[in-house]
């Protein structure tokens, strides 16, 4: 499960063909692998894909079926990637809303869930201590073309 889990980070919330293979892959994880300190992940990143794919009938029985994962608490030995830990709160709501046929409440909880994925910042890397700095030898190569175009222009001037 950990090499699945390694797996799904790659794939993006706000794709309908990724959420797709995100779902199919956590879902035969789940029900072909033993269950470890990654499952809840797992669970969690399936309720999500279902509940932004519009399967509500698969989210109310992913629900039922690992009922235990959906205690609004992460352990400190599982696996939970931070970027996500809001799910734990989010997916309890969407399927309570679901469930006792709020369709407003749950179409809110949608959107808030798509604007969460929306509004996470993009993955990018920020520069290490050493790629901070402005190369010195291109201030030299700037400063020397700067020369070489003020004499041009004196040149003509002339």
């Amino acid at each position: 499960m950990w090499m699945i889990s390694n797996y799904i980070l790659c794939f993006s919330s706000l794709s309908h063909p990724q959420l797709e293979e995100l779902a199919n892959t956590c879902t035969d994880a789940l029900a072909g692998l033993p269950h470890d300190h990654c499952a809840k992940y797992l669970v969690y990143r399936l309720a999500e894909a279902n509940a932004l794919l519009g399967r509500r009938d698969e989210l109310r029985q992913l629900w039922e079926r690992y009922r235990n994962y959906f205690d609004g608490k992460i352990d400190q030995n599982e696996y939970f990637r931070l970027k996500d830990r809001f799910l734990v709160d989010q997916i309890p709501a969407i399927v309570y809303a679901l469930r006792d046929g709020r369709g407003r409440d749950y179409r809110k909880a949608i959107r808030s869930l798509r604007r969460q994925r929306y509004l996470d910042p993009l993955p990018f890397r920020l520069p290490t201590q050493s790629q901070q700095h402005f190369p010195r030898w291109l201030l030299w190569v700037l400063f020397w073309i700067l020369l070489m175009i003020i004499s041009q222009f004196s040149r003509n001037s002339q």
